[in-house]
């Protein structure tokens, strides 16, 4: 279904009820909202892994154990990005279709996109071409879909 303009908070309800629907349409306002969302979640988990670092550190815990005290939110950040990932997936394939391109790219870059959170790039560090080349893929691949995000909505037929 492609729902048409929608507003900030009716994004957030339309990506929730539509988590597991790979077959539909999403407009251009309810993508980007939800990746609005997003920031502002990165923002809020941004802000209690620094407040968790410094008031462990005032605590005189020591400066490791205040990281390891900062870690909580990212942890619970890569688990959220874990249960969202099916959803942004959906999201994604939707919006694809919705501007009238293919969907296989997006189901591409949500299988790399769980691959980054199990594997983060600090394991690809004895192969660096590995490293690099996967970067260089999801950098490219993300720019892609940046413009298919960014394009209009196609007439249905």
């Amino acid at each position: 279904m492609s729902e048409g303009h929608v507003g900030f908070v009716q994004a957030l309800g339309l990506f929730f009820r539509q988590g597991f629907d790979f077959h539909g349409r999403s407009s251009r306002s309810a993508y980007w909202w939800v990746q609005l969302w997003g920031v502002l979640l990165g923002g809020v988990v941004g802000v209690l892994e620094v407040t968790h670092v410094l008031d462990a550190s005032r605590m005189g815990i020591g400066f490791l154990p205040a990281i390891l005290i900062g870690m909580v939110p990212v942890i619970l950040f890569d688990l959220v990005a874990i249960i969202l990932l099916v959803p942004e997936t959906a999201l994604m394939v939707r919006r694809s279709r919705d501007a009238g391109f293919g969907s296989v790219w997006a189901y591409i870059l949500g299988i790399m996109e769980l691959i980054q959170i199990f594997m983060p790039n600090g394991q690809f560090d004895g192969t660096p071409a590995i490293k690099y080349t996967f970067q260089g893929v999801m950098l490219v691949l993300s720019l892609f879909l940046l413009y298919v995000t960014l394009r209009p909505s196609k007439a249905t037929n």
